[in-house]
């Protein structure tokens, strides 16, 4: 797509023969498919770079409809959705983009209105991506169909009136259980961490022995999340998001680690009249600075330290009116990048990574051209800091599909400049290393202090 070029929908009663002809006389780039009306033949090829249609669901899971309905009915973590560019085989289009989002458990709108939201971008992300780099760039690269792939599950179709009954049933049963689970019982996040007796080669590469971590259980009335640790001047820290219940509102506070290997603390060293958390604590030209996660100010914010560690000073916007979460820099091949999650309009805002790149980390921060580079519930939000080994750069993020924070994906980024941006699944740190674990989901690391954090249930009345 060019300057000046046009793009034509096409209503859901799809054009007749004399139709085609009067389409093409206008020589259009793109055809748009609303609704369910199946296209063949000539009407294929009304437009220079087809005709492109959503398909509401995963459709190497999930074909059929309702859409998000069957997600929701059978327990599924996550609802997908893909763009596709027709083929003569109805399922079998050229997938131009895959957008995943978690599945609301209880809610068919609800639900539907997450991934209307993620989807609705979409389109115009891709036409973006033509206008820049042209089509034969843009349909190789975002071919991003998995390869030959059987479809074994049945055709979904609206349900009749006894089995949605059943249904139904199923998600009362599912709502009253989680309603008893609340009763007797509440969530609560801890930290852990472990000081190994020698460093690694490279200074942010986190421990693995995970089974070998000291708990640090908070009061009933808080939680502890999201550690960071820090090493300077032969003293050891962990800056935590210190939450409490009945304000419903986080700070940033303090642990340090004593010879012996004991934790003392917790202090508050940063608080604010709105939400503090994911304190992103780095080192730069000699002073130490914080990129706490700042969303319910609606900017992302940069603190220096006055006096490291106990005292921060407000030091500058550096994203301004943007809801990002959990802001992540690392200096990559002599840039700086910033990986954020950032969600359309309201929504839950971990479906969605975007990048910004700078010279310094101070800013001015530039948007990654391709934003949002990734749309995956399963993989996208920040998970702690991006570390380095054997020259290769590793990203741990969020999986979010069963629940927030469920476990943390631990990427290799194969390729990252101001274009493109390619990841790799290569480890994944499940609940499983401490007993009766719900969710973990940051990690982090600096010289010989790893820390972690995971969410377990307490009965109510507990001490």
């Amino acid at each position: 797509m060019r300057r000046g070029e046009r793009f034509l929908k096409v209503e859901s009663t799809g054009p007749g023969e004399p139709d085609v002809e009067e389409i093409r006389r206008h020589n259009v780039d793109v055809a748009i498919r609303f609704g369910f009306r199946i296209l063949k033949g000539d009407a294929l090829r009304i437009a220079r770079h087809g005709v492109w249609s959503y398909h509401h669901g995963d459709n190497l899971v999930n074909r059929g409809g309702p859409a998000g309905f069957w997600e929701v009915m059978e327990g599924n973590n996550i609802t997908g959705c893909v763009l596709q560019r027709l083929t003569e085989d109805l399922d079998d289009g050229h997938v131009l983009y895959r957008a995943f989002s978690s599945t609301n458990k209880f809610s068919v709108t609800k639900n539907q209105a997450g991934f209307y939201w993620t989807s609705a971008l979409i389109v115009r992300r891709v036409l973006e991506d033509l206008y820049q780099n042209g089509p034969e760039v843009v349909f190789a690269r975002r071919d991003v169909s998995p390869g030959w792939h059987g479809y074994s599950n049945r055709m979904y179709v609206a349900p009749k009136n006894g089995e949605m009954a059943r249904l139904m049933m199923r998600i009362a049963g599912r709502y009253f259980a989680e309603k008893l689970r609340n009763i007797s019982t509440f969530e609560q996040w801890f930290v852990a961490y472990r000081v190994r007796r020698d460093p690694p080669p490279e200074r942010f590469v986190p421990d693995t022995s995970y089974y070998r971590f000291q708990k640090l259980i908070p009061p009933p009335d808080r939680f502890w999340a999201d550690p960071f640790a820090v090493e300077f001047e032969e003293r050891r820290f962990i800056f935590i998001e210190e939450f409490f219940f009945h304000t419903n509102l986080g700070r940033i506070s303090l642990f340090e680690i004593d010879a012996a290997g004991v934790a003392q603390g917790p202090v508050p060293v940063l608080e604010r009249d709105y939400h503090l958390s994911y304190p992103f604590v780095f080192e730069w030209q000699g002073t130490h600075y914080m990129i706490p996660e700042t969303h319910a100010n609606n900017q992302v914010e940069l603190f220096r330290a006055s006096n490291f560690p106990h005292e921060w000073v407000f030091d500058r916007v550096l994203l301004p009116d943007t809801r990002a979460v959990d802001a992540t820099i690392a200096e990559i091949n002599g840039r700086w990048w910033m990986f954020a999650s950032i969600a359309p309009g309201d929504e839950i805002p971990w479906d969605d990574l975007h990048i910004f790149h700078a010279d310094s980390p101070l800013g001015p921060w530039t948007a990654h051209r391709r934003n949002p580079v990734k749309s995956d519930a399963r993989s996208a939000r920040p998970a702690g800091r991006i570390f380095q080994r054997n020259g290769k750069h590793y990203r741990p993020a969020q999986d979010c599909a069963e629940r927030y924070g469920h476990s943390i994906v631990v990427h290799e980024i194969v390729r990252l400049d101001t274009d493109e941006f390619v990841e790799r699944e290569v480890s994944r740190i499940s609940p499983q290393w401490t007993d009766s674990l719900l969710a973990t989901h940051t990690i982090n690391a600096d010289g010989k202090l790893t820390v972690i954090d995971g969410l377990m249930s307490r009965r109510r009345g507990s001490r």
